[in-house]
């Protein structure tokens, strides 16, 4: 027996809109404000931009609302999961990668001698003529006014936004993206 064709209007596309549903559901969760909507209108922008006509776009930015009333909540849980895995779990303080280089080559070349107890004295000693020299030659080379430039910038930003207030406002962002709204 053969099969009949199915009666009346085709179900869907068959247009996979999965990619522009996720970017959907990425722009609601940065942005819980925004309708979705609104972030179907970004989507559509952004890829189509000025090259389709206006009621190509009416009917693309119907199917994506079709689609997204459908999907909408395990769209924005998957999105706000991906938004916590780029989001940094604690602040940590910037790292002065000059003061960490300064006396690394001295330190390991003289390890072993540090780790007896006869070579100890000998091992700050030589920390102390490592640490002068890496003075002089910033001294001499205008970098260590460089150094104190940047360090008061960073003092001058730590009071203008101070790391407490900059933790709050992190925590706040992610208890905002764990529970904001969800399939608006």
């Amino acid at each position: 027996m053969t099969k009949k064709r199915a009666r009346g209007r085709p179900k869907g596309t068959g247009i996979d809109d999965a990619a522009r549903l996720e970017r959907v559901a990425d722009i609601m969760v940065k942005n819980p404000s925004q309708s979705a909507t609104s972030a179907i209108n970004r989507v559509i922008g952004s890829e189509y931009g000025r090259s389709i006509t206006t009621e190509q776009e009416a009917s693309i930015r119907r199917r994506l609302q079709r689609k997204w009333r459908v999907t909408c909540s395990e769209r924005m849980e998957a999105a706000r999961e991906r938004l916590l895995e780029l989001t940094p779990v604690r602040y940590q303080e910037p790292v002065n990668v000059l003061d960490q280089i300064s006396g690394l080559h001295s330190y390991a070349k003289h390890i072993n001698d540090s780790l007896r107890p006869a070579g100890l004295q000998q091992a700050l000693e030589q920390a102390k003529n490592v640490t002068r020299v890496h003075d002089e030659i910033f001294e001499a080379s205008g970098a260590k006014a460089f150094r104190q430039q940047v360090e008061q910038i960073r003092r001058l930003n730590d009071i203008m936004n101070p790391p407490a207030l900059r933790h709050l406002r992190e925590i706040s962002e992610r208890m905002r993206i764990t529970f904001g709204r969800a399939g608006q």
